[in-house]
């Protein structure tokens, strides 16, 4: 008996074609769930969510477009595979060289198969039919594999996009549209943004900053190539994008996130002026248990709302957090507050970057005045604070104890902390993104306007060299580019407690996952699990 995919609650979308059945696949390790979002039709009115049987007009020849993902990591974990083309009705089958395989009909143009580890374990390509009652089988394509290695400059698995080759904003033939448009398996043109792993559940967060939302899947070590987010937090559904009005369960142009060590999630929310907190356990549409920045308001968005103060905010972007306070990156005062109790009280302790917490000067970038523009924070294990001053190119560190008006005690990508410059050599930047380190302390940097990403190895010193480098094949070069071992604009990045690098691949619309690419050493020696 073939094995049945499950049926949730019912929901419906139409756009420019036909109104059709849309799913919602949510892949985790083992187990999975097919949402079959169908049209509201006397069947659907009924309860019967299954494609009607009997003979129909087929309106195109059987045949296969396109694959997701088309190649996979060799010993890769059970997956769902989409196959996108046409002519398929009520009993079309999808085949995993020549055996078949349990098939959801999502739409005459898609099917979604599953596919276990036992199917992928061997060397592919793997051959990808598709078979219906009375008419025939379809042409073949193929599924590639490739194998994952560690310490290499490649990257080891791919959310977005079908592979690695591909850079489409929410690329049609990924996730559960067949169109283009939003749903929880893609990105929008201006890509994901900040990331973020749980320390505790391994968790992944990615910002998407345009479509005003969270995406999040159940392991960042565990996930499968153009796999689905599980959990969407800042819309209603997968199939909404865009700013809302403000509340508790929405964003305007979220920008980065943090977890700390109890789980709990913060993310700021640039033109709604504000941070908002998400705690355990997640769910998609779940609303923010605290609010920063606005007086303790989800709805009120006001810059500065108060007067600039300790407690106000202006175009938040950057946040780190643990378990002592909280720190953002308050992009329109120039400045950084530092929550010492960020659980209790939304008033900051001490203000970085500003004499006071009503101070506004726009000082030339030195040790104790950030650049005007972007910036992304970090703290390392012995809590300093490191903050990626992009307009400055470089990388400021402030070490406890915080309070206000203090001076940076290192700084990267600079010589010295008067100078502003940018470059591609190994001691400068240009534009740093995003900040995160590893377990021995080694310090990563999303060189945003290099196309790169630098680890500057421990124990770190001002003006010091990296030592690591991805996205190019030396120092001294800088373009964008796309496949295993290329960036266009990188803004966000996250390491996982194995060493895995995650990068938040903005300017190719995708999510890449590096298994342990640079060596950890040290006390901080990191022990693989896979």
């Amino acid at each position: 008996m073939k094995p049945a995919f499950p049926h949730l609650p019912l929901a419906a979308r139409t756009d420019t074609d036909a109104v059709r059945p849309r799913p919602h696949i949510i892949l985790a390790g083992a187990t999975m769930a097919v949402v079959a979002l169908v049209a509201v039709t006397a069947a659907a009115v009924n309860g019967d969510l299954a494609p009607r049987e009997g003979p129909r007009a087929i309106e195109a020849p059987l045949g296969i477009a396109a694959l997701s993902p088309e190649s996979v990591p060799l010993g890769s974990g059970n997956f769902l595979l989409t196959v996108s083309g046409s002519g398929y009705e009520a009993g079309t089958t999808a085949l995993w060289n020549g055996e078949r395989r349990p098939t959801q009909v999502l739409s005459p143009r898609r099917l979604a198969a599953w596919i276990t580890a036992a199917d992928a374990a061997r060397q592919g390509p793997h051959v990808v039919t598709v078979a219906t009652p009375g008419v025939g089988r379809s042409s073949a394509m193929y599924v590639t594999t490739y194998e994952r290695a560690e310490l290499d400059a490649r990257a080891d698995r791919v959310l977005g996009q079908p592979g690695f080759a591909a850079k489409m904003p929410y690329h049609p033939d990924v996730g559960a549209e067949r169109d283009g448009v939003v749903n929880a398996a893609g990105f929008d043109r201006l890509g994901p943004q900040g990331t973020a792993v749980d320390p505790a559940s391994g968790r992944l967060f990615v910002v998407e900053s345009r479509a005003a939302r969270i995406l999040s899947w159940p392991s960042a070590r565990a996930f499968q190539n153009a796999e689905a987010a599980d959990i969407v937090i800042g819309q209603p559904d997968e199939f909404s994008a865009g700013p809302k009005p403000a509340d508790a369960r929405t964003f305007c142009a979220p920008q980065s996130v943090a977890v700390d060590p109890a789980g709990s999630a913060y993310v700021s929310d640039d033109c709604y002026n504000r941070v908002l907190r998400f705690d355990p356990p997640f769910a998609s549409g779940m609303a923010a248990a605290a609010v920063y920045g606005q007086g303790g308001s989800f709805e009120t968005t006001a810059s500065n709302r108060g007067g600039r103060s300790r407690a106000s905010l202006s175009s938040p972007l950057g946040v780190a957090v643990n378990g002592e306070a909280l720190f953002v990156h308050d992009a329109g005062n120039r400045r950084v507050l530092v929550f010492k109790q960020p659980r209790s009280r939304a008033t900051a302790d001490a203000v970085i970057g500003q004499a006071d917490a009503n101070a506004f000067d726009a000082a030339p970038a030195s040790a104790t005045r950030l650049a005007a523009g972007e910036g992304a924070l970090a703290l390392d294990a012995a809590g300093r604070l490191y903050v990626a001053d992009s307009a400055g190119n470089r990388v400021l560190r402030f070490s406890p104890p915080f309070r206000s008006a203090m001076a940076a005690d290192l700084v990267l990508g600079q010589r010295d902390f008067a100078q502003v410059g940018r470059s591609n050599l190994a001691g400068g930047l240009w534009r740093p993104a995003a900040l995160a380190f590893d377990g021995a302390g080694n310090l990563l940097v999303a060189d945003a306007g290099n196309h790169r990403v630098v680890r500057y190895a421990a124990p770190l010193a001002s003006g010091m060299s990296a030592s690591g480098l991805l996205g190019q094949a030396g120092f001294g070069m800088g373009t964008p580019g796309v496949g295993r071992s290329r960036f266009a604009t990188p803004s966000g990045i996250a390491v996982d407690a194995g060493g895995d690098v995650i990068v938040a691949d903005a300017g190719n619309a995708r999510v890449l996952a590096f298994d342990r690419p640079f060596p950890v050493t040290g006390t901080g020696t990191l022990a693989r699990s896979r």
